[in-house]
């Protein structure tokens, strides 16, 4: 081959070369960004903190009660508004602190655990609204209780199921349970108060503020008309109705 040959042959060679190695770097980062597109969808997150790649959890938020200005969610510090349903991906395992509030609700406040590849669904959040505050006397009414919570189950500490059937669930923790005199809807006590709950019209009214996080033994007098509830210092006594 005579020099003149070879010089254009290795001119011709030089692009040859270049295009098969753009190929190669090419398919590589495709095949790289494929990897991280797959790890992505399948939860996985780089964490920091640990310098490794780690499953996630995700938290899943839903409530009948809707508001035009949404809801303040919070987790642990970073917080968003929103309505609902709404769907908190990418967590990485460990405890936080979830705090929904708006004006015109009682706050919900619950700790959660997140795991690997696991969902914590809150698809029945029962947000309660505030309800003035109102005096409650000492009284010597003769008190029925009689009452009883048959059926009737606390679960994950702000769940009430009866007869293995889920009925709602609450914004803060159930500290008791019993039935009304009717033997259809259900009061509970909560750290701020007590509550009832009407599983025909799957609604919660509030029938007394009280806050305590001790379990307060209550019944009902006057055939359901007055609730009373026994504190340390006495008896507590609010008529619901006339």
């Amino acid at each position: 081959m005579k020099l003149e040959e070879l010089l254009r042959y290795r001119t011709n060679l030089k692009p040859t070369r270049w295009a098969l190695a753009h190929t190669v770097l090419m398919t590589l980062v495709f095949c790289f960004l494929a990897a991280i597109a797959l790890y992505y969808s399948l939860g996985y997150k780089f964490n920091w903190s640990t310098k490794r790649l780690q499953q996630t959890g995700m938290i899943i938020l839903d409530s009948r009660v809707q508001s035009s200005g949404g809801f303040t969610v919070k987790v642990n510090s970073t917080s968003e508004s929103l309505q609902f349903p709404h769907r908190i991906p990418y967590l990485f395992p460990g405890n936080y602190t979830l705090t929904i509030s708006q004006k015109g609700y009682q706050t919900f406040t619950r700790t959660v655990k997140i795991e690997e590849n696991l969902v914590r669904n809150f698809r029945n959040l029962v947000l309660v609204t505030e309800q003035e505050s109102f005096p409650l006397t000492p009284s010597e009414r003769e008190v029925s209780r009689s009452l009883d919570s048959s059926g009737i189950e606390i679960r994950d500490q702000n769940e009430l199921w009866l007869d293995e059937k889920f009925l709602t669930r609450t914004s803060q923790s159930i500290l008791a349970v019993r039935w009304y005199t009717d033997n259809r809807a259900i009061a509970f006590q909560t750290p701020t108060g007590f509550w009832l709950y009407s599983p025909e019209l799957q609604a919660t009214q509030a029938l007394a503020q009280l806050e305590s996080e001790k379990t307060l033994p209550f019944s009902f007098a006057a055939g359901g008309k007055v609730l009373v509830i026994d504190t340390e210092s006495g008896s507590l006594e609010r008529t619901l109705f006339e």
